[in-house]
């Protein structure tokens, strides 16, 4: 497993990621089954959030821009992206200063067809220069409090993360590092430290990375460990393509990859498998 720098996910990920259940496996799988399924509910839940999120990444037309030019422009962009996302763009409020700051609050928001988003958020863009041009876009955010609801289950979230990326991006991923808390539907409080980094095109969003979980964790869990690597998802679809490693409890190691299937193939301790339906895309 990967860890610190490229550590499985993005703001959107680590949202999404409540897990309901990992303790003792009984010895049919079902504990591990159930683990699997939470987290790729996550993951495809996560996707969304990523779009969330892409607006604060640097846009194409900063190219050239000097200082305070650049982050009026990326300010700018972000607020239409914002209101781009969203069925509604009238559920979208927003205050700024057009240069240092962005705050945006969402009520009762539809993101796609399956996520109502409530809550706010607030960035802080800054630019760094390499002589007078500008080389990376960085947005520290910080969330007060998100709720995203979906037909499965919600996850509140608080925390800081930070985004970087380069200037003219020219295809580069967004980076993200983060310390997060939740509150799951079940009411477990969870801690997430995470790194990532992702991209999002035509509609889909690839990301890689990794993040430890730890807090309300139930069974003999004192902590979660989990690694992806280039999970792809597309609105409204199963992940494409892509591998996850999970650890948990007493030293249990679950993997699997994504075909686009509606289904997983995990692979448990002393090579157990264990065949796990997955709820994404449109289900």
């Amino acid at each position: 497993m990967r860890a610190a720098r490229r550590p499985a996910a993005c703001l959107a990920f680590a949202l999404s990621l409540a897990l309901s259940a990992c303790g003792g496996d009984d010895g049919d799988g079902s504990d591990d089954a159930l683990a699997v399924s939470n987290v790729a509910a996550a993951l495809d839940s996560g996707s969304e959030l990523s779009r969330l999120v892409a607006p604060l990444q640097a846009s194409a037309d900063l190219g050239g821009l000097t200082g305070d030019a650049a982050r009026a422009r990326k300010i700018q962009n972000a607020i239409q992206s914002f209101r781009a996302l969203v069925t509604n763009p009238l559920c979208v409020r927003i205050a700024t200063d057009t240069l240092t700051f962005l705050d945006v609050s969402f009520e009762a928001c539809r993101i796609g067809l399956l996520f109502t988003l409530e809550g706010s958020l607030h960035a802080g863009v800054a630019i760094e220069l390499a002589g007078a041009l500008p080389s990376a876009l960085v947005v520290t955010v910080t969330i007060p409090s998100l709720e995203l609801t979906g037909p499965l289950r919600s996850r509140r979230l608080a925390g800081t993360v930070e985004l970087r990326q380069a200037i003219p991006p020219a295809g580069a991923p967004v980076e993200l590092t983060g310390d997060l808390r939740f509150v799951n539907d079940a009411g477990a409080e969870l801690s997430l430290s995470l790194g990532a980094e992702w991209t999002v095109a035509n509609d889909c969003v690839t990301f890689t990375g990794g993040a430890q979980l730890s807090g309300d964790l139930p069974g003999a869990s004192s902590s979660i460990a989990l690694s992806g690597e280039q999970i792809q998802s597309c609105r409204n679809q199963c992940p494409t393509s892509g591998s996850v490693e999970l650890a948990y409890g007493q030293g249990k190691l679950l993997a699997w990859t994504y075909t686009g299937a509606s289904t997983v193939t995990v692979i448990g301790p002393r090579g157990k498998r264990v065949e796990v339906p997955l709820a994404c895309g449109g289900s």
